[in-house]
């Protein structure tokens, strides 16, 4: 019979690259999760069986991050938009929007001539235009070789500030039955909030200066409900080295 080996210790060595990201918006950012858990499961679990099909391991992150849903004040709650809590209660987002936010910015800089992205996936299509080369799977490899941590990321408030505020905004849509109007509502946190995450990347992905560009853009699109268009959520950025490049270096 298996016994449980209480002596072992990780041999485990870090084979990419990591930094310690903090981010600090220069917008109001705006919830993304919807407030409804049920809603909210069934779209977290698309998104997981999506990337992770049949692994039990991720099913138990999917039901962390709804766990992680804060519970509704009022009925009208349940249509907003939220952020997530951390177990003390602080307003916090999942590593998901990190990877989320990468992959968008590779998908727009690797088709703009002059930026670095543009350059390394021409260099690996052998000189193509297209900007397809090393990039043109970046979702694959953004999951497969850049990771996020801590899961579950805490955002720390400016002094004297607070948040979930909600905020509130038309929404207009032009369909077969005609122009329609609603309201969109999400909580909203204020501008100088802060998050720290670390970012581990491998193989030949694993480069600062491409790190830096993709960050770069986020003072543009951002994070969270409403960005890019909207303008919400934009942000600055520090990056450091983080675990093992940090000793390496000192």
């Amino acid at each position: 019979m298996a016994k449980y080996d209480s002596t072992f210790q990780s041999e485990t060595k870090p084979t990419g690259h990591r930094w310690e990201v903090t981010i600090q918006v220069t917008t109001p950012w705006l919830g993304s999760t919807p407030a409804d858990k049920e809603l909210a499961t069934r779209f977290v679990m698309n998104r997981y069986e999506e990337k992770f099909a049949g692994d039990n391991k991720e099913a138990n992150h999917t039901d962390e991050e709804v766990d992680a849903i804060p519970e509704p004040i009022s009925p009208d709650d349940v249509a907003m938009t939220v952020f997530l809590r951390d177990p003390e209660g602080n307003f916090a987002f999942s590593d998901h929007v990190v990877r989320g936010f990468l992959k968008t910015a590779i998908q727009t800089l690797r088709d703009m001539p002059g930026t670095l992205t543009h350059r390394v996936s021409k260099a690996r299509k052998g000189g193509g235009e297209d900007g397809a080369g090393a990039l043109g799977n970046y979702k694959q490899r953004v999951d497969r070789q850049i990771f996020v941590e801590p899961r579950l990321i805490s955002i720390v408030l400016p002094p004297g500030k607070h948040g979930g505020a909600v905020n509130e905004r038309p929404l207009r849509a032009t369909t077969a039955q005609g122009p329609r109007n609603a309201l969109a509502r999400s909580e909203e946190l204020p501008i100088g909030s802060q998050a720290t995450f670390e970012i581990e990347m491998i193989g030949d992905l694993a480069r600062e200066d491409l790190l830096r560009e993709w960050l770069d853009y986020g003072a543009r699109h951002g994070f969270g409900q409403w960005r890019g268009s909207g303008g919400y959520g934009r942000f600055e950025y520090r990056v450091r080295p983080a675990g093992t490049m940090a000793q390496a270096l000192r």
